[in-house]
């Protein structure tokens, strides 16, 4: 509705005895209340008393009306309206644009309301996961660092490819922002590859996992005593090398779980040693349950 040319928000922004008025850039007024708004952010707090001492009303509430203190904000309304429905208690507004996510976030970080911030990051992360281009590409625009490492990292759930196809409709990407993007890409799945195979060619710690049968030695200059070392099946390889593909390509912590996977290195490890498949059943879900924690450390050390 209006009220002398102004437009009043939705509810519940749109009650008479709130205490404030917040004026969007498209002006549209939002009434609430100081109390809330206080709670929630100190900026918001120290910004009443300004407006508060600029119209000389009285610190005491006083319902909204023609000459209610209004405080001019550089926000959209649309933007305000998702803010402060994560700031009422009301049902959580749903985003489903990465650049609505990135302008509330801006608004939450400038008025620190922390909380949510951090909500809003959530929400555009999910949003990065189905839309990895789009995402970067929002948030290079709005200049928001954070942001651009988890469209980044949400990238790696795609290969190259599948992203750079779609480069041509986002112009206002620089060349610059989307090589950045590629060669994060390029770097992580190095990362991921290598961490991988260096999980099963040889290693000096068996832990007693059945796919390191042989043993050699290797003396070292100056050492007193030989270096142990155990070889890795040839299937355990094989394997490790097949996954090692798919990182290179898809280098997301997320593409290391596969039921697929498991199912393929159980029933080469059955065939190369078939009278040991229980223990070697036991020994890959004990694995499966370490090796994503390697790549995420593998592909976390890599920066955009």
């Amino acid at each position: 509705m209006t009220f002398k040319e102004r437009t009043i928000a939705a509810s519940p922004f749109d009650a008479l005895d709130a205490d404030l008025v917040l004026r969007s850039s498209d002006n549209v007024d939002f009434l609430v209340s100081k109390v809330v708004m206080a709670l929630a952010s100190p900026v918001f707090a120290d910004m009443f008393v300004v407006v508060e001492a600029t119209s000389g009303r009285p610190r005491a509430a006083t319902a909204c009306g023609p000459d209610a203190p209004v405080a001019d904000l550089t926000e959209h309304s649309r933007t305000l309206d998702c803010l402060l429905r994560l700031i009422y208690p009301v049902r959580n507004p749903r985003i489903e644009r990465p650049e609505d996510a990135l302008d509330v976030f801006q608004a939450a970080s400038k008025y620190m309301v922390d909380h949510t911030a951090e909500d809003v990051l959530e929400q555009f992360a999910t949003l990065a996961e189905k839309q990895p281009l789009q995402a970067y590409v929002q948030a290079y625009l709005h200049s928001t660092e954070i942001a651009m490492r988890i469209a980044a990292r949400a990238s790696l759930l795609y290969p190259w490819f599948e992203i750079a196809k779609d480069s041509h409709e986002f112009p206002s990407l620089s060349h610059t922002a989307l090589i950045r993007l590629q060669e994060y890409h390029a770097a992580c799945g190095a990362a991921a590859s290598s961490a991988t195979l260096a999980a099963g060619v040889t290693t000096s710690v068996p832990e007693q996992k059945p796919w390191f049968p042989y043993t050699h030695t290797s003396e070292w200059r100056n050492h007193p005593q030989p270096r142990f070392y155990y070889a890795a099946h040839p299937w355990w390889r094989e394997a490790l090398g097949g996954l090692a593909k798919i990182l290179r390509s898809t280098p997301h912590p997320q593409m290391t779980g596969t039921q697929r996977f498991f199912g393929t290195m159980l029933a080469k490890a059955a065939q190369a040693s078939p009278g040991s498949k229980d223990a070697l059943c036991s020994a890959l879900l004990a694995f499966m349950e370490d090796y994503p924690g390697r790549v995420d450390h593998a592909v976390s050390e890599v920066r955009l």
